[in-house]
């Protein structure tokens, strides 16, 4: 409240994905009624694919789609005090109740045209050490159509390409301007749906990396996002990504059940080629992060079980292990609905959004899948981790299903941060 009286904007823009949208629609409603004078305008992915919901919500109007273009048009009409009105991409509410829907504007072509971001605004929000590490954008859109995603949903919104990527000279701008901005700066990540966006892309990136580290003292490391596919198995893919310092990839197992992944999440690739793929970036000196996803839609007890095994089998350094969330938009939202494994009132547990156990299966019931979420990390390192580090994500998946101790427990981590910090603890 403090730094919005003092900052007192004449616009207030917000973005959210669906689980935020009742905290974000909160804070409007706070705004609107203490600031009734400010603009206010919600995009992001709740917005752009429940714009007809949003827009009744708090908010002066709703942007689909991308909105660089269209919010700089938005704040150009408001500042001569007109009535904004015939905005691409915009949706107005208007004074009597009805609403102004305008066209979704064409994916911006060319996405190197738009500025770096200005992370100054954030300065003042971080510790110092927070800025040893940062992440910048690859690209956008995805070539892939995994059915718990919306991204199939998002390349149906507007006309024009939908997958793009920036040129690599407009990356190392953007590397060479952090660099200069943030002095502790060690790593970045290098955010796309996957790094393999385009082959030909993949390997100037790669180079173009591989000099930009030659040409400072001490080289950044990087970390990226991979996706398993068997085209991208060939060895020279591993070489360009080590040379250009690329220290950890991050992989989507979600499920080691074939099936599971085939016919309910449209990822098509064997355990062997997913496993190859761990194999491979061990080789070339990175680390392995890997996704997982329990509590799916038809999946057994004894399914999920595969998906402790593959683990097992690839060890990762970190598990980032969550349970299914069915999203509006998604593929897997409308078979849930249909299927009905879920009602209105099992979603409204956004606290604990993929922590808790919300679908109606009697294949894998709720007491089940909590059960094996809590378990995960004490099946898959067993043998592998000390019983020490095992014990630890097992309270920590404990605490995180549960509101008031998973509240707790994030009050509580960035001191056991700073401890490790302390005794120069790499973090496991």
């Amino acid at each position: 409240r403090d730094s919005l009286r003092q900052f007192m904007p004449d616009v207030m823009a917000f973005t959210s994905v669906s689980t935020q949208y009742p905290f974000v629609k909160n804070i409007s409603s706070y705004v609107q009624q203490n600031w009734p004078e400010m603009y206010t305008v919600l995009g992001g992915a709740h917005a752009s694919l429940c714009p007809a919901e949003v827009i009744r919500g708090p908010f002066d109007a709703v942007c689909v789609g991308e909105g660089e273009q269209a919010l700089r048009e938005l704040v150009d009409q408001l500042s001569t005090s007109a009535r904004p009105s015939r905005v691409r991409s915009i949706w107005f509410k208007l004074e009597d109740g009805s609403v102004e829907e305008n066209p979704t504007a064409e994916f911006q072509s060319n996405i190197s045209d738009l500025p770096i971001p200005d992370r100054s605004i954030w300065t003042s929000w971080l510790k110092s050490t927070e800025n040893k590490g940062h992440t910048l954008l690859l690209g956008r859109g995805c070539p892939y159509s995994c059915t718990y995603c919306c991204n199939h949903i998002f390349s149906q919104l507007a006309t024009g390409r939908y997958i793009r990527y920036r040129s690599p000279a407009d990356i190392l701008a953007e590397l060479k301007q952090l660099k200069k901005e943030y002095s502790l700066l060690q790593y970045v990540y290098l955010q796309s749906e996957t790094i393999l966006l385009n082959r030909e892309w993949f390997f100037e990136l790669s180079a173009a990396l591989e000099q930009f580290n030659a040409s400072i003292e001490t080289p950044l490391e990087f970390a990226c996002n991979y996706r398993v596919h068997r085209k991208d198995l060939d060895e020279d893919i591993f070489v360009a990504l080590e040379s250009a310092n690329i220290k950890t990839i991050e992989i989507g197992l979600e499920s080691g059940s074939e099936r599971v992944r085939e016919e309910i999440l449209n990822r098509k690739y064997t355990n062997e080629e997913f496993l190859t793929a761990v194999r491979l970036a061990r080789e070339h000196g990175m680390k392995v992060n890997i996704y997982n996803m329990l509590g799916l839609p038809t999946e057994t007890n004894s399914e999920h079980m595969e998906t402790v095994l593959v683990n097992r089998k690839a060890v990762p350094n970190r598990s980032f292990t969550s349970i299914f969330y069915p999203y509006p938009g998604t593929e897997l939202y409308d078979m849930c609905k249909q299927e009905g494994l879920i009602t209105e009132e099992s979603l409204c547990l956004d606290p604990l959004e993929r922590r808790c156990a919300i679908l109606n299966s009697p294949t894998f019931t709720s007491r089940q899948v909590l059960r094996a979420y809590i378990l995960f990390d004490w099946r898959v390192y067993k043998g592998t981790r000390s019983s020490c580090f095992r014990f630890r994500r097992l309270v920590r998946n404990y605490m995180s299903t549960n509101g008031c101790t998973s509240r707790v427990f994030s009050r509580l981590l960035p001191f056991w941060w700073d401890i490790r910090s302390c005794f120069g603890i790499e973090p496991q």
